[in-house]
């Protein structure tokens, strides 16, 4: 749910967002506290799954995606980004040169969002199945 408030909020932007954002500092306040309610409701879904290894790691790089789109676009990380996180994306020389991109943005986080449905519907089904 937070991802997609995230996805809708920078997306409704269109190819206009990252100019939009970085004018009005009110708004960057409104995109970095989406940013962190996601972060957190992120972490309790993957500390949750992190008995299926497989899964977590797809999530994991699904994730990342978003946090590089979340740095084009803000320019800065989040305070609930994690400190490895940071230093893997800063590191990576790709990142220096792309530009933020709404519809990949889109795609990534409908990606990520996508993959989480799916692992908390089969978390459901397996806390069904031992009850």
């Amino acid at each position: 749910e937070a991802l997609g408030r995230l996805r809708a909020f920078v997306c409704s932007g269109g190819r206009s967002a990252p100019n939009t954002i970085k004018k009005s500092l009110y708004i960057r306040r409104l995109l970095n506290q989406l940013v962190e309610a996601k972060n957190r409701r992120i972490e309790r879904i993957v500390t949750l799954g992190e008995h299926n290894m497989s899964s977590s790691q797809a999530l994991q790089r699904l994730l990342e995606d978003v946090c590089m789109f979340e740095w084009l676009l803000l320019g800065s990380f989040a305070p609930s980004t994690p400190l490895h996180l940071m230093h893997k994306l800063l590191l990576e020389e790709s990142n220096k040169e792309k530009e933020f991109d709404v519809e990949c943005f889109f795609s990534s986080a409908s990606a990520a969002i996508d993959l989480m449905l799916s692992k908390t519907k089969a978390l459901a089904a397996f806390g069904c199945a031992k009850a």
